[in-house]
């Protein structure tokens, strides 16, 4: 148990009494509760303190060893029993192993060695660590299970949909997404596929049935100038940099080496068939590839059984309390920590506990957690008021420690945050639009492209406000009418593409880069507008489009049932997109411009 400071009494105004803890500011009271969501974290020491994953506790509890027999630095418990040794000192050595769904974790084996004698292996009680294995992935099943039902509730569901792309696409873009957000990296993916589209198919191609298109043209990219290859990939930023080290790794090694000369393609196919053993045995070859890049395409692409772990998973079981981490400093609580364990043996440690999901459960909480770190759980001022899980949840605990006492009646009737300071930061952070949702027969569709077949999204219709559009469009529009005929209201309309569709449901890594109900803003209609009557919006449902630069930015304040309106019956945009070019491109200012509100937006136009 981490010991809390106790809070600080001071008086609030009007007679009412204030308690602050760490920074935050609530105002007791039996039927309201406010927090002040903007409470500062103290970052000197605190922000540079990173703690580390506590190793599997010993099922046979055993007093600590003897300094004068052990050389090492305490004692790294597992789920082994110590037995005794007239030892001198302790080999340890780590070993790669594999589960049988797959899973790959490190384990270190000691050897006790005696002087001049021959070394005797540490004997495992099989039994014993079976047991205690067998407990741990059932708790961790039930801690699956139990997560995915509550974000199924909010986030809706998100099954394993069949999105199409090679492997090679997949292990190219994974190098994409190293180091930088979803957003950013799967932009330039798209304009990756723009620039050096696949145009043919060879024969030897088309004839294998197991082949999947690639998305991308590699030779074409394999030959590309480093310049060019910074040029496209500008949005994902460190661009120069990045394409540096593509040109030279990546295509320079990694194509290179799986470049048939004879017909000239690049394949990679038989690794959907390969056994989870020997493609860890191949994408360990990869250089530049790490346990999280490999566990994204095995699960992602190849559908095995892997669980990936990034910075927000990482973050999510440490707060959740799933990954216990060593004690902290007396002055750090967990509410304040900026850096959290390596991603690397966050991974070691829940791979070996999760062995039994099979992929499609493992693919839905790999979705869901990675959703929940955007909208709920971020790192810098997470939603906690708006949080469904706050109840478990220890960095909460730590940063509104008076409120666990009342925890019960804020499940009821949820904390919420009223400060008009957050409502300023909120609006500036997202805009609403009210948009109509296209049927297929519509006539304003008939001109599009059609949608994939797997996508349950409609095209959209955003309607321009009045006042953007000038005066000359305007004028222009009613000249070309006839001055005898009945004068009909004309309207202006951008549109708005589904993602699946805007990728052609092909896209590295399966869908979790994107939301289920996002959108891409077509840029062709954004610049020139759509001129219709408006007798094409009858009978249209109207649905709620959040714009804005970000998905966690989108999210911020709202509240629950906000939320899960946003993902069951509205629609969000963070990027605009060319259909004739299916380059992704900025969110068109008409949508949203960052650091305005919404009232000010209008008023200038």
């Amino acid at each position: 148990m981490i010991a809390l400071p106790s809070p600080n009494k001071t008086s609030g105004g009007k007679g009412k009494e204030v308690t602050r803890v760490s920074g935050a500011r609530i105002k007791s009271s039996h039927t309201d509760h406010e927090i002040d969501g903007n409470h500062e974290t103290p970052t000197r020491l605190k922000a540079k303190f990173r703690p580390k994953v506590m190793t599997n506790s010993p099922t046979t509890k055993t007093p600590p060893p003897d300094p004068t027999t052990f050389s090492g630095k305490g004692d790294s418990s597992s789920c082994r029993r110590r037995l005794d040794f007239d030892s001198a000192y302790i080999q340890t050595k780590s070993m790669l192993i594999y589960t049988k769904g797959g899973f790959c974790f490190t384990r270190k084996v000691r050897k006790y060695v005696k002087h001049d004698e021959q070394k005797k292996s540490l004997e495992c009680n099989e039994k014993e660590e079976e047991e205690w294995c067998k407990s741990e992935q059932e708790l961790f099943h039930q801690r699956a299970l139990s997560f995915i039902n509550s974000m199924r509730l909010v986030q809706g569901n998100r099954p394993f949909m069949g999105w199409k792309g090679s492997v090679v696409d997949s292990v190219v873009g994974v190098f994409l997404t190293q180091n930088t957000a979803d957003n950013y990296s799967s932009s330039a993916f798209m304009s990756l596929a723009a620039k050096y589209p696949k145009e043919n198919i060879s024969k030897s191609q088309s004839q294998n049935q197991n082949h999947t298109e690639d998305k991308l043209d590699w030779n074409a990219v394999r030959c590309a100038q480093s310049v060019e290859i910074s040029h496209v990939i500008q949005e994902r930023g460190m661009n120069n940099r990045l394409a540096a080290r593509i040109k030279a790794r990546v295509f320079s090694m990694f194509l290179d080496s799986i470049h048939d000369k004879n017909n000239g393609i690049l394949d990679l196919e038989w690794l959907r068939n390969a056994k989870p053993g020997k493609a860890m045995d191949f994408f360990s070859g990869v250089y530049g590839l790490g346990i999280k890049s490999m566990d994204c395409v095995r699960l992602l692409t190849l559908r095995q059984r892997a669980f990936p772990v990034d910075r927000h998973i990482a973050r999510i079981v440490v707060r959740l309390g799933w990954v216990p981490v060593e004690k902290l400093p007396e002055d750090v609580l967990i509410h304040q920590l900026q850096e959290y364990p390596m991603m690397k043996s966050v991974q070691e440690y829940i791979s070996q506990r999760l062995g039994n999901l099979d992929a499609e459960t493992l693919y839905e909480l790999h979705y869901q957690m990675i959703t929940f770190g955007k909208v709920f759980c971020t790192k810098k001022k997470p939603n906690c008021n708006s949080c469904p899980l706050k109840k478990d949840c220890r960095h909460f605990a730590s940063a509104f420690p008076s409120m666990q006492q009342d925890i019960e009646d804020l499940i009821l009737a949820p904390v919420i945050i009223k400060t008009e300071e957050i409502k300023k930061k909120t609006n500036r952070s997202r805009t609403k639009h009210q948009v109509f949702e296209l049927p297929d027969s519509h006539p304003l569709v008939q001109v599009l492209e059609k949608r994939d077949f797997d996508d349950k999204n409609p095209y959209l219709l955003a309607i321009w406000p009045p006042g953007i559009i000038s005066n000359e469009e305007c004028n222009s529009v009613k000249s070309g009418k006839k001055a005898d005929s009945q004068e009909e209201e004309m309207v202006f309309g951008t549109y708005l593409v589904p993602c699946r569709t805007a990728t052609r449901g092909s896209f590295p890594l399966d869908g979790t880069f994107f939301q289920i109900n996002e959108v891409f803003a077509d840029d062709e209609s954004s610049t020139k507008p759509l001129i219709f009557p408006r007798k094409l919006l009858c009978g249209l449902t109207k649905k709620t489009l959040f714009c804005g630069t970000s998905i966690s930015t989108i999210f911020e304040g709202l509240s629950a049932q906000e939320i899960q309106d946003c993902f069951w019956k509205g629609y969000v945009c963070i990027r605009g997109f060319s259909m004739k070019t299916r380059a992704a491109m900025p969110l068109p200012e008409q949508f949203h411009v960052k650091g305005k509100s919404p009232t000010k937006r209008t008023k200038d136009g």
